[in-house]
């Protein structure tokens, strides 16, 4: 232990007593002599100490500010990149979407434009007094109206979904069948130079019906798959 003299104080000498580890926190007196060896606490020696732990709670202060900021831009950012995989999930739904209405939109309505067409063929199959060249004409519409249709099928098997693609399928192999019959009706018409073929007339009528359930079971779908049920 070390004392270093200080200051007379009620007629003792108080000296600063510094022990190995340069602690100053001893008070002693010295005996006879009228001498205090004071802590440095009571002559204020301690200030030094006070201001370096200030300085250590302003640089832990800053340290913990800087990294509550940090941490804060980080979820900042998370969020926001959340938030933008949201809008893109949505907007590839809503482009989705609009894909597959135009796909079943285009595929009802070239059903209804084949089947005027067939009808068309059977009806001028059975006029009286038809030709050859009117019953080709109007086979050659129907034809037509067979690839826009088989075309809306394809489309809808693409858009999707399983369902609905299903649900097409089964309305082109109906709408296939009944094109087939208007096919060998119009041949057999042309080679044996009459239309009227009662043969003929009760399966083409008998493929009509036949188109209507697939019909009906592809809008449920499509209501279905859009969300408007």
């Amino acid at each position: 232990m070390k004392a270093d003299l200080g200051h007379r104080r009620g007629g003792r000498v108080h000296l600063v007593a510094w022990d190995r580890a340069g602690k100053a926190d001893l008070n002693v007196v010295a005996p006879g002599a009228g001498v205090a060896i004071a802590p440095c606490s009571v002559l204020g020696l301690r200030r030094s100490n006070a201001a370096m732990d200030a300085s250590v709670a302003v640089v832990l202060g800053a340290a913990v500010g800087a990294i509550g900021g940090l941490g804060g831009g980080v979820l900042s950012t998370l969020g926001q990149a959340r938030q933008m995989r949201h809008q893109h999930d949505r907007d590839r739904e809503r482009w989705r979407d609009e894909i597959r209405r135009d796909a079943y939109v285009s595929l009802l309505a070239s059903t209804k434009q084949l089947s005027n067409a067939l009808w068309k063929v059977a009806d001028q199959l059975d006029a009286v007094g038809s030709t050859a060249v009117e019953w080709q004409a109007r086979y050659e519409e129907a034809h037509n109206a067979w690839t826009q249709f088989s075309a809306a099928a394809s489309a809808v098997g693409v858009a999707g979904p399983r369902q609905v693609a299903d649900a097409a399928a089964a309305l082109r192999q109906a709408m296939y069948d009944w094109e087939m019959i208007s096919t060998d009706w119009t041949h057999e018409a042309i080679r044996g130079g009459s239309g009227r073929l009662t043969s003929f007339e009760s399966r083409f009528r008998v493929a009509a019906e036949a188109k209507h359930p697939p019909d009906r079971a592809l809008q449920v779908a499509a209501r279905k798959a859009l969300g408007t049920d």
